[in-house]
């Protein structure tokens, strides 16, 4: 193994060790690839992408950089190669016990039974994208909103052999809950989110978007004002990250936005009143609960329990989300997946007699994977809540009179009224402020106060 000199601190030099290039190359090539979701010859429609923020998104997910990456030579360490192998083999099991289950779960229910929408509300959420971007793939825009704070990724060839070990050490163990059992534990992140350079859940972001193969176009910290207004920087009072994203099999960007806001109602009444404004301004669309602790059970989340009720065209939740009474019949179809006893331990006083006495009368479809926090196969349950279209208005009747001989009700060839029958689809209307040119940021404000 030869050894390549790297500077201290105090100026001296010190000694990496490094693995020769054909050695590295064959473990690499030893090791099961990560799979990639897309066929080759689709992920070359698009050109390859060398911003610093999709390099550093892939030495995070431990994917392999092109030749000419400033990161490369970091990825020829001991500690780095045994990222790759230990990161890959966590991401190869979550694949194949949760992503492409659930891909193929929403492709044949969630496109089915719920109209499509461009908007994805995932309050609650942490930096858990994979499971959105599982279940949801056609969305264009993401709002995942948590207590977390969003962090750094600081550019690794700055760092030492050892804060880059370090780093990388922590970002396994604060994405390990979420690659084995589908959900983040919100107390052991907030210690976990602060020990090494990386910090807060951007790192985990990045990673998580490279890890399905997706490529970051632009990374820029946002915040939004107490007007409910969304602007570049840190100036606002509720803090928020932008990811520009994109398939490499498609040209179309996608947005990934992560908020740092208090969900209670006296978080929304004060400090994240903004961030419901502009959550208001936006289309209505998909909704998704995961792991929410519940708390859309108390009365002290009313707001945020009421913004999703009103401003989702689709609700799709486990049993800690939005308990099942406030779902009226007359509004909401409901279609019920995999199976519902009792909330695990902690949670024991949060039983529903109601949601319990469904899965016995109703028709119940199989849920192929586990999810929440009864993530065992056979023991999950999902609720898909689809808001009905209202009714139509009733058509007036309009009485004539007897027609007179030779009298004709009929207007002239010329003047008679021509009538379309209506779509079947209307896309929802662009969103306000939006770009319409790709890769463009997507700055979405409410009309400012009077």
């Amino acid at each position: 193994m030869e050894k390549t000199p790297a500077t201290k601190k105090n100026g001296t030099k010190k000694l990496r060790p490094r693995f020769p290039k054909n050695l590295l190359l064959a473990f690499l090539l030893s090791l099961p690839l990560l799979p990639s979701p897309l066929p080759a010859q689709e992920i070359r429609k698009a050109q390859p992408v060398n911003s610093q923020d999709d390099q550093q998104a892939k030495f995070l997910a431990g994917i392999p950089l092109p030749s000419d990456s400033l990161l490369l030579p970091l990825q020829s360490t001991a500690s780095y190669l045994r990222h790759f192998q230990e990161f890959g083999k966590n991401w190869q099991r979550f694949q194949k016990d949760h992503f492409n289950p659930k891909r193929v779960w929403a492709s044949s229910e969630i496109t089915q039974l719920a109209p499509p929408a461009k908007i994805l509300y995932y309050l609650f959420s942490g930096p858990d994208f994979i499971t959105a971007t599982a279940l949801f793939p056609n969305a264009e825009t993401y709002i995942l909103v948590g207590l977390e704070q969003i962090g750094q990724v600081p550019p690794p060839q700055k760092l030492s052999d050892q804060q880059i070990a370090d780093g990388l050490t922590n970002l396994r163990k604060s994405t390990e809950t979420t690659l084995n059992f589908s959900f983040f534990i919100t107390k052991d992140m907030k210690v976990d989110l602060d020990k090494t350079d990386f910090k807060g859940i951007l790192p985990i972001l990045y990673a998580f978007i490279a890890l399905p193969g997706f490529e970051i176009l632009e990374s820029s910290q946002v915040s939004i004002d107490n007007r409910g207004h969304l602007q570049n920087g840190t100036g606002g009072s509720v803090a928020g990250v932008k990811i520009v994203f994109r398939d490499p099999a498609y040209m179309t960007p996608r947005t990934l936005f992560y908020f740092r806001g208090d969900l209670s109602d006296s978080g929304l009444a004060k400090p994240s009143a903004g961030l419901l404004l502009w959550m208001k301004s936006l289309p209505a669309g998909y909704a998704y609960l995961k792991a929410a602790s519940y708390l859309l059970h108390e009365p002290s989340f009313s707001t945020a329990r009421d913004f999703l009720l009103d401003h989702s065209t689709s609700i799709l939740q486990d049993d800690s989300g939005i308990p099942l009474k406030y779902f009226s019949r007359e509004k909401w179809s409901l279609h019920f997946y995999g199976s519902y006893m009792r909330p695990i331990e902690l949670f024991d006083k949060k039983f529903q007699p109601d949601l319990r006495q469904a899965y016995e009368k109703e028709t119940v479809r199989p849920l192929a994977f586990g999810t929440g926090y009864n993530w065992k196969p056979g023991e999950s349950n999902l609720l898909l809540a689809v808001k009905k279209l209202p009714p139509a208005p009733p058509q007036t009747q309009v009485s004539l009179p007897p027609q007179q001989p030779g009298f004709n009700t009929q207007p002239p060839p010329a003047q008679r009224a021509t009538h379309q029958a209506p779509p079947s689809h209307q896309p929802l209307a662009p969103i306000p402020g939006g770009s319409s040119q790709a890769g463009k940021p997507l700055i979405v404000s409410p009309p400012p106060a009077p």
